[in-house]
């Protein structure tokens, strides 16, 4: 009697072990709307010798971002050059002492665009790589961010150190001062309208500044909360006054630290008028500037404090670890530990877990990495590898492919639970228009895991295309799931990526 029990106890837990997750897929739990993915692009050097400028040039280059990777969204720098003072470094002088006695005679056909110095080359590379993406794909959606005002607009005080960067044409630290608060509003607006008129580039959307806690030693300014709020204000006002219509976002600060983020939206959201003109919140998914960084439960924390103010969220800038598929040696840029050999996250364990907990978690509707192309074999903040000869997708790049090339902008993520449970995470999207239904479940455990679909109040699919990165593949077709009253099932790989997509017939 005793062994029978026994046996029944063994195959009731052969039963329970081997029986699939069972994940279900709430079409009517309608979440953020997805406005796409992408990576930030700034000009670096001489295309005759640095690759990333010269791929920047390049067609190939630009079909890679939009046609392969399904990019949607493309970050570039808003850079002072084009109407700086005075400087240490040669650089062009454009500023007028009537534009400061004046802020309304800053306009775009006053910035200098066709200076010899490097740098303004290097911004008219940037516009035309966002122009080239354009003409490929004119859905495509440009948003810009400041890393420093002018430097002839900036001052510095006890506890905000400004100086000239020591090693290179940089304004560092400082903050925006009170008296060109107008005139940094006007700059903005010209910028927008620069864009548009001399590069066709509309400007979607403009941060108001890049990681505004830190001090630098490259371009960067600092803001106290009550001075970004004064600023976002003012930017409004003249936005408004001059008919642009670039939307306004910030304050690109970590989403490690929620709180300290919220208190320069916080000034915002008491003033109506700066509350109306900030619509966007975004952070940036590092711990430090350096470390990528984008914890589930950081995600959560800043969104339930940004959930009530009727903004959206982007995560618009991180590294998302190393360009290898798993965790890997490499050598610290940390300022605690530079230098040092340290253990650095995969494509896997980095930027894909980071992707789910800042879209299922933080409910970001644009996900952009730092850079596109590196000349840095590691890629770890770029996702191609690039030399004088050849790009190089990187295991990060057919990661983000997964979700890029297959989530529409104009999606919705919908609700699809449980997630987490045995190591499978994941992530569901419709599209109300194209009647498209896209899953990207990640499966972190060390064995394969059968899967049991349920799809609701979704658009009615009869299969599911299947893509699949894992450390062998990139982001490789792997036939057809069939999809029969709303049911699927399927297998998922150890250690894998798969993305599921149908239209409705």
């Amino acid at each position: 009697m005793k062994s029978i029990l026994l046996l029944t106890a063994v195959l009731a837990g052969l039963s329970l072990s081997s029986a699939a997750l069972e994940i279900t897929v709430d079409g009517a739990a309608q979440r953020q709307v997805m406005h796409g993915f992408g990576t930030c692009m700034k000009g670096w050097g001489d295309p005759e010798k640095d690759p990333v400028s010269k791929w920047q040039l390049e067609t190939k280059a630009h079909e890679l971002y939009v046609k392969d990777m399904g990019f949607t969204m493309v970050r570039i720098p808003i850079e002072r050059w084009v109407l700086e003072g005075p400087n240490p470094y040669n650089g062009p002088v454009t500023v007028t002492d009537e534009m400061k006695k004046d802020p309304a005679k800053i306009t775009w056909e006053a910035f200098n665009w066709e200076a010899a110095g490097g740098r303004v080359r290097q911004i008219g590379r940037t516009c035309e790589w966002a122009k080239a993406l354009l003409k490929v794909s004119p859905d495509l959606k440009v948003f810009g961010s400041v890393w420093s005002p002018p430097h002839w607009m900036k001052e510095g005080d006890a506890k905000r150190k400004f100086e000239w960067s020591k090693f290179g044409s940089s304004s560092c630290g400082g903050f925006l001062s009170p008296k060109y608060y107008s005139h940094y509003a006007h700059y903005l607006a010209a910028w927008s309208q620069a864009l548009e008129k001399k590069y066709q580039v509309p400007l979607y959307a403009v941060s108001i500044q890049n990681e505004l806690h830190f001090f630098e030693p490259y371009d960067s300014c600092i803001y106290l909360p009550n001075e970004f709020a004064a600023v976002v204000k003012e930017v409004g006002r003249v936005f408004k006054a001059q008919g642009v219509k670039t939307r306004i976002m910030g304050p690109e600060d970590m989403t490690k630290f929620p709180d300290r983020l919220m208190s320069f939206v916080n000034p915002v959201l008491k003033d109506k008028d700066a509350d109306a003109a900030l619509e966007i919140v975004c952070s940036h998914g590092y711990s430090d500037g350096i470390e990528s960084h984008q914890a589930k439960d950081d995600c959560m924390k800043l969104w339930d404090m940004i959930k009530d103010t009727g903004k959206e969220y982007w995560m618009t800038e991180t590294g998302g670890g190393l360009g290898y598929w798993k965790d890997s040696e490499t050598v610290s840029n940390r300022k605690n530990n530079k230098g040092q050999k340290v253990m650095a996250p995969g494509a896997f364990n980095g930027l894909a877990t980071m992707l789910h907990n800042s879209i299922v978690y933080g409910h970001a509707g644009v996900w952009t990495t730092w850079q596109f192309l590196s000349a840095e074999e590691d890629c770890q903040h770029a996702l191609v590898h690039c030399t004088m000869d050849e790009l190089k997708p990187t295991k990060k790049y057919y990661v983000q492919k997964q979700y890029a090339k297959f989530i529409p902008a104009g999606a919705r993520r919908v609700e699809a639970t449980p997630d987490g449970q045995e190591k499978v995470l994941v992530s569901a999207f419709v599209h109300p228009v194209k009647k498209s239904v896209t899953l990207v479940l990640q499966n972190h455990a060390e064995a394969e895991v059968a899967v049991s679909l349920s799809l609701k109040d979704t658009p009615a699919v009869s299969k599911l295309e299947r893509h699949l990165t894992t450390e062998q593949k990139d982001c490789e077709a792997s036939g057809e799931v069939p999809v029969s009253g709303g049911k699927a099932t399927l297998t998922l790989p150890a250690q894998s990526v798969v993305t599921l997509y149908g239209l409705a017939e």
